[in-house]
C-alpha cells in the first residue's frame, strides 16, 4: 500500500533544495509544503454525507417532491363535500308584483296588486355539494398525482446518482493527482541525487561530460513533470471543492486495492432494472397515462352529487322562494368540447410507448452493466499485474544505482530504470482510479452505494 506523505516529503525536499541554488525549486517546494499541511484526512462517506446535506440541486428536488405530494392531497380533497358562500345585491328596473282581476268574482271588483319582489334585494346563500359518483374522475386525478410524486422521486434519485458518480470521480481525482505528484516528486529527487553523483564522477573523470548532461536534462524534465503534476492536483482540489458550498476537508491518504464481491450477472441486471430511476420515471409516465385514460373514459359517464343550500337573507325572500333546498344533482355531458374518443386513443398510445421504452431501457441497462463489469475486471487485472512489475522495477533501479556508482553502468541505464519505475507506478494508480470509478458507476446503477463505501 502506497500512502500520500505530502508533509513529510515536502519537508524532506525542502531540506534537500536548501543546499541547492535553485530559487524556483525552493519556492515550489514551499508551495507544496503549505498545500500539504492544509490537508485534513476525511473519509469518502463523510464527505458524501456533507454533500447530500448542502447540495442545492438535491434540496430543490426535495421541494418539488413536497409540491407533488401536496398535489396528491389536493386531488384527494375533491372527495370531500364542498361548501360555497355566495352573496349578491340586485337592482331591478321595477319591483315585481302580481295583479289579480277580481271583477270575475265581483262585478264591481277592482284589480288587486300583490308585491312579490322589491326593486332592490339581497340574495345570500350557502350551498353544500357532496360528489357521489364521478365515473372515476376523482380516482384518476389521485392516481395521476401519485404518478407525479413517483416521477419526481425518480428524478431526484437520478440526479443523486449522477451527483454520486461525479463526486466519486472528483474525490478520487484528488487522491490520484496527489499520488501522482508524490511519484513525480520522488522521481525528481532520485534524478537530482543521480545528477549530483554524475557531477562528482564527471569531475573525477569516471564518466563523460555527455552523461552528466543527459542526467541534467532528465532532472530538468522530471522537475517540469513534477510541477505539472502539482498543477493538476490543484485543479482537482478546486473541482472537488466546487461541489460544496461550505468548507470541506481534503482526502489525504491514498487508496489501496480491495476486491469487490458483487451479485451474479442475472441478479445484478434484475436489481438494476428494478431500482434504476430511469425505469421508475417510465413507470410513472405510464401510470399517469393510465390515469388519463381512466379520466377520459369517465367523460362518457354521468356525475351524481348531493346538494343542499340555505338562504341567509330571508327578509328579501319572496313567498315563491324556499329558505332551503336539498336533493340530488345529475349531470351528463352528451356531446361537445373535444373528441373523447381521440383523447382515449392518445392515452392508449402513451401506455404502449411506455412499454417499449421500458423494454429498451432494460436492454440498455444490461449492456451498461456488462461494460462496467468488463472495465472493473480489466482495471483489477491491470493493477494486480503491475504490482510484480513495480517490484521488479524497484529492484532494477536499486541495482542500476549501485552499478552506476561503481562505474559499471552508464547514466542512461539508471535514468531508464527510474523512468520505467515512474511509468509503472503512474499506470498502477490510474488502474486503481479506473477500478473504483467503474465500481461507483456500477453501484449507482444497482442502488448499492452503501456497499461501495464499505470498501474504504
Amino acid at each position: 500500500m502506497i500512502t500520500v506523505r505530502s508533509v513529510d516529503c515536502a519537508v524532506h525536499w525542502l531540506e534537500l533544495t536548501c543546499n541547492m541554488k535553485h530559487p524556483k525549486t525552493l519556492f515550489f517546494s514551499v508551495l507544496l509544503l503549505s498545500a500539504g499541511t492544509s490537508m485534513a484526512d476525511v473519509s469518502i462517506h463523510e464527505a458524501w454525507q456533507q454533500l447530500l446535506n448542502e447540495h442545492a440541486g438535491l434540496a430543490a428536488e426535495n421541494f418539488l417532491i413536497d409540491a407533488a405530494q401536496a398535489q396528491v392531497g389536493d386531488a384527494k380533497a375533491k372527495r370531500l363535500p364542498g361548501v360555497e358562500f355566495s352573496s349578491q345585491w340586485n337592482m331591478l328596473n321595477d319591483e315585481l308584483g302580481l295583479w289579480i282581476d277580481t271583477s270575475v268574482l265581483m262585478p264591481q271588483g277592482q284589480p288587486v296588486y300583490f308585491p312579490i319582489q322589491d326593486e332592490t334585494f339581497w340574495d345570500t346563500q350557502i350551498t353544500t355539494t357532496l360528489p357521489l359518483y364521478t365515473g372515476g374522475k376523482i380516482s384518476a386525478g389521485i392516481a395521476a398525482s401519485e404518478a407525479d410524486v413517483a416521477h419526481q422521486r425518480a428524478a431526484k434519485q437520478q440526479a443523486q446518482n449522477e451527483l454520486f458518480t461525479q463526486f466519486v470521480r472528483r474525490f478520487l481525482s484528488v487522491n490520484l493527482t496527489a499520488e501522482n505528484e508524490h511519484i513525480r516528486r520522488l522521481a525528481f529527487e532520485n534524478l537530482e541525487q543521480h545528477l549530483q553523483r554524475a557531477i562528482r564522477m564527471q569531475e573525477e573523470g569516471s564518466i563523460a561530460y555527455t552523461e552528466r548532461l543527459q542526467a541534467e536534462v532528465e532532472r530538468d524534465k522530471a522537475r517540469r513533470e513534477w510541477r505539472n503534476a502539482y498543477a493538476e492536483h490543484e485543479l482537482a482540489v478546486s473541482a472537488y471543492r466546487a461541489l460544496f458550498t461550505s468548507q470541506v476537508a481534503l482526502p489525504e491518504q491514498s487508496l489501496s486495492f480491495r476486491s469487490y464481491q458483487h451479485l451474479n450477472d442475472n441478479a445484478l441486471a434484475l436489481r438494476a432494472v428494478r431500482n434504476h430511476p430511469g425505469v421508475a420515471q417510465i413507470n410513472a409516465q405510464q401510470a399517469k397515462a393510465q390515469a388519463g385514460l381512466q379520466a377520459s373514459r369517465a367523460e362518457f359517464l354521468p356525475t351524481v352529487a348531493l346538494f343542499a343550500n340555505v338562504e341567509l337573507a330571508t327578509d328579501d325572500l319572496t313567498q315563491l322562494d324556499p329558505e332551503w333546498a336539498a336533493g340530488i344533482h345529475v349531470q351528463w355531458k352528451l356531446f361537445g368540447q373535444g373528441n373523447r374518443f381521440k383523447s382515449s386513443a392518445r392515452y392508449k398510445a402513451s401506455i404502449d410507448a411506455a412499454d417499449l421504452k421500458r423494454s429498451q431501457a432494460a436492454r440498455d441497462i444490461r449492456i451498461l452493466i456488462e461494460q462496467k463489469q468488463t472495465t472493473i475486471a480489466y482495471a483489477e487485472e491491470s493493477y494486480l499485474a503491475l504490482q510484480s512489475s513495480i517490484t521488479l522495477a524497484e529492484e532494477n533501479l536499486r541495482l542500476r544505482q549501485s552499478a552506476f556508482a561503481q562505474g559499471i553502468a552508464t547514466s542512461l541505464d539508471e535514468i531508464d530504470a527510474q523512468l520505467l519505475l515512474t511509468g509503472l507506478q503512474l499506470e498502477s494508480q490510474k488502474a486503481l482510479y479506473d477500478y473504483y470509478t467503474a465500481l461507483a458507476e456500477l453501484t449507482a446503477l444497482t442502488a448499492q452505494q452503501s456497499s461501495f463505501f464499505q470498501l474504504f
